[in-house]
């Protein structure tokens, strides 16, 4: 019974009828640890599944997050730029300390005190 429900497919019952008949009393042990064996990787696959699901989970947190960021900042940085817009749509083209390129000169006589 433990050799038929070991086997999965036709071709195991021979090779499993094989080991047996080269093992003899050893057979069953071999049989325990074949299930053994079994046991470990199916539980090896799902421990390699939960660990791919959880890293898969973790990328796209990381990218919600890094998305959400710069989502934020944009909105965030939103209010400023239209404040400069306005602001340089209606200050002066040139810097308030600087004489005007663009204005007439002043003839000396008239900006000299004296």
């Amino acid at each position: 019974m433990q050799t038929i429900e070991n086997a999965g497919e036709i071709g195991d019952l021979k090779k499993l009828g094989t080991a047996a008949e080269k093992l003899g009393p050893k057979y069953r042990g071999m049989l325990a640890l074949r299930n053994g064996a079994k046991l470990t990787a199916k539980l090896a696959a799902r421990l390699l599944e939960v660990i791919w699901t959880l890293l898969g989970t973790a990328a796209w947190i990381v990218c919600a997050v890094w998305a959400f960021l710069r989502l934020f900042l944009k909105a965030s940085r939103l209010p400023f730029k239209l404040a400069r817009r306005t602001s340089k749509r209606d200050a002066p083209q040139h810097p308030g300390h600087l004489p005007d390129p663009s204005a007439k000169p002043v003839p000396e006589f008239l900006s000299s005190n004296g």
